[in-house]
């Protein structure tokens, strides 16, 4: 997911782009606190929005040609649906910022060097396969 199509934001006044920004920010806090493990499966561009929820999920597995990026900087925009909180919560305050204030993309093998990504694979099963582990261990605590 590249993220939002900005020509979208021309119109909005700044209500409307304040009543987006809270009903994105709260979809995503709905995946962050589901009751379930949300795993991520990122294959190509996750951008702005995209890398965003990506974040919000419990886990993120990427393809290795995945790229990672927060590019709103670069149209006077700060991103929207709570980017600024959980990037440092994943890699830390100063990589966090550089990529928010460079507006860098970075290589699937680059977000899992710093913490972004669990897993980088070609394996289109991994995730399938952590899913079922943890679907495992649940099914284990039960019996507890």
């Amino acid at each position: 997911m590249a993220g939002a199509d900005i020509k979208e934001f021309a119109s909005l006044d700044a209500a409307a782009g304040s009543a987006l920004s809270k009903y994105g920010q709260e979809t995503y806090m709905l995946i962050e606190n589901f009751h379930a493990p949300v795993i991520a499966v990122v294959n190509g561009f996750a951008l702005g929005g995209g890398c965003e929820l990506s974040m919000a999920c419990h886990m993120r597995i990427a393809s290795r040609n995945a790229k990672f990026g927060q590019p709103e900087v670069n149209l006077g925009l700060l991103p929207g649906y709570g980017a600024s909180q959980r990037l440092p919560q994943l890699i830390g305050k100063s990589r966090a910022l550089e990529l928010l204030l460079t507006a860098d993309m970075i290589t699937a093998e680059e977000a899992k060097n710093i913490g972004l990504v669990n897993h980088v694979t070609e394996d289109k099963n991994e995730a399938l396969d952590i899913a079922t582990t943890i679907l495992k261990k649940k099914s284990q605590l039960k019996d507890l």
